[in-house]
C-alpha cells in the first residue's frame, strides 16, 4: 500500500468514528478560497482536535490514529500498523 492509501485510510478511520472530517473544519466559498482550505489541509492549521470530535474516550484508538495522521510524513504509521491495531480490538 503506497503513503497516500495509508494516510487516506487514518483520514477514513478518524471520520467514520468521529463523524467530522479529519482535515479542516471550512470548506471553499465566500469566507476561504480553495487555496486557504488546502492549505488549512497541508497545515494542519484548522484540524480539529481529535478530543473535540471523538464520540467518546477511547486512547489507544486515538494514539494511532493521531500517529498515522502525524503532519511530518516519515512519522505517520503505515497501514499495518493500523492493520495491526485492529486485529488487537476484534
Amino acid at each position: 500500500m503506497s503513503a497516500a492509501n495509508d494516510d487516506s485510510l487514518a483520514a477514513a478511520i478518524r471520520w467514520a468514528w468521529t463523524g467530522a472530517t479529519p482535515a479542516t473544519d471550512r470548506f471553499a466559498g465566500p469566507h476561504a478560497s480553495a487555496a486557504d482550505v488546502l492549505e488549512d489541509i497541508a497545515s494542519g492549521r484548522r484540524r480539529i482536535p481529535l478530543a473535540d470530535a471523538r464520540p467518546w474516550a477511547d486512547p489507544d484508538l486515538e494514539a494511532v490514529i493521531e500517529e498515522a495522521m502525524n503532519l511530518e510524513p516519515a512519522e505517520r504509521a503505515t497501514a499495518g500498523a493500523l492493520a495491526a491495531f485492529g486485529a488487537t480490538r476484534a
